[in-house]
């Protein structure tokens, strides 16, 4: 992760798509608990319209150059509320596909660096993410809404009942097969870019 000089605060317009995410993540959660494929797909929709706001904000700011302290520290922090929203959701709807144990490592990982950045920012310090970590986002916001497509398609009574029919075939076996193969990428590439993340910060430590 880079340092990134600290600029004034101000409400852009990438900053209002930041706030937007959190607000959304936070509409997504009373959604997606009802068992109902017409809502939960509601659901999905909200979550992935979210995720291309994370691309966009951070694209724009940097075209427009409109990078402001709000924006450096607010937008990772939009991203994990709804990264981690969006996985505890899947892994409680759709457990073969993104395991709870996958789970809880992703996101201890996620408060770890995200505690760090706010330690780092008391000092004057603001640390943007780099590019391994932008890849393990993008994972993430890949295998969330793959996982919530099914979550959807296979909510109420005629959903399940899909589901134990398409499990016993090879279409199941690909989806669970695609689901929890990106599961583990996403994994990786978190442990990877956490694990990267601290090296850099230990060498910048002085001996």
């Amino acid at each position: 992760m880079n340092a990134v000089t600290m600029t004034p605060a101000k409400m852009t317009f990438s900053n209002k798509m930041t706030i937007l995410r959190g607000i959304a993540s936070i509409a997504f959660i009373p959604m997606i608990i009802q068992d109902d494929q017409l809502i939960r797909v509601f659901a999905l929709l909200i979550f992935t319209v979210a995720a291309f706001t994370d691309y966009y904000d951070g694209r724009l700011a940097r075209i427009n150059k409109e990078k402001t302290n709000f924006g450096v520290i607010a937008d990772p922090v939009a991203d994990k509320i709804l990264t981690s929203v969006g996985l505890v959701s899947v892994s409680l709807l759709q457990p073969d596909i993104v395991p709870v144990w996958m789970t809880v490592i992703i996101i201890i990982r996620e408060v770890a660096i995200t505690s760090w950045r706010f330690a780092m920012l008391a000092k004057g310090r603001v640390l943007a993410a780099d590019r391994l970590g932008k890849w393990k986002t993008g994972f993430q916001m890949t295998v969330i809404p793959y996982a919530l497509v099914f979550a959807s398609i296979f909510s109420g009574d005629i959903g399940r009942e899909w589901e134990l029919a398409i499990r016993s075939t090879v279409y199941g076996d690909i989806i669970y097969g695609v689901g929890y193969s990106l599961a583990w990428i996403t994994l990786i590439l978190t442990l990877v870019s956490g694990m990267a993340y601290a090296k850099a910060e230990w060498q910048k430590q002085p001996a």
